[in-house]
This record gives C-alpha cells, structure tokens and sequence, in this order.
C-alpha cells in the first residue's frame, strides 16, 4: 500500500500552491548558492576582471565620442573661418570697387 500510494502521488500533478512554494524553494537555493559561488576567490576574480573589462569598455567608446566631437567642432570652425575670409574679400572688393568710383567721378 505504501508503495501505490508513493506511486499514485508521483503521478499527480502538483496543485498550484504546492508548484509555487517548490519555485520559491528552488530560488532560495539558486541564491543561496550564488552567494557561496561569491565567495570563492576565482570568482571573485573572474567577476572583477569582467567588470574591469565593462569599465574600459565604455572608457574606450567615451574616448572615441570625445575624438568625433572635438574633429567635429575644429571642422566647423574652419568652416566659420572659411565664411568669415570669404565676407572679409567680399568688403574689400566692395570698398575698392567704390574707391574706384569715386575716382572716376
């Protein structure tokens, strides 16, 4: 009898109560031996070299971000500088074409 009953309730599903406290139970464990895996000194150290690696990771893409900004920028500037040159002929011509007028006249 002990036997078919240990069988019967193999084959039962469990109820949902039942099926929930077994997932809580199980994710105490899983924590539980995350933390014990935490402790251990290689893991230590593997964790510290992956976020070594995250940190210069993003070091690296700022790096790069400020090189395109500041090219960026210098770009523009000369662009300024080209228009300002351009402007400062253009009075130049418009002053000497005027002066030349005045000769005439």
């Amino acid at each position: 009898m002990v036997n078919m009953d240990k069988e019967r309730s193999t084959k039962i599903k469990p109820s949902e109560l039942e099926a929930e406290g077994k997932r809580k139970e199980q994710g105490i464990l899983a924590r539980a031996q995350n933390l014990i895996d935490e402790e251990i000194d290689d893991v230590k150290n593997m964790n510290q070299m992956v976020l070594y690696s995250k940190v210069v990771t993003i070091r690296d893409k700022q790096l790069e971000e400020n090189k395109i900004l500041e090219q960026k920028w210098l770009d523009e500037q000369k662009q300024l500088d080209l228009l300002m040159e351009i402007e400062r002929l253009k009075k130049i011509q418009y002053l000497e074409e005027k002066d030349a007028q005045r000769v005439e006249a």
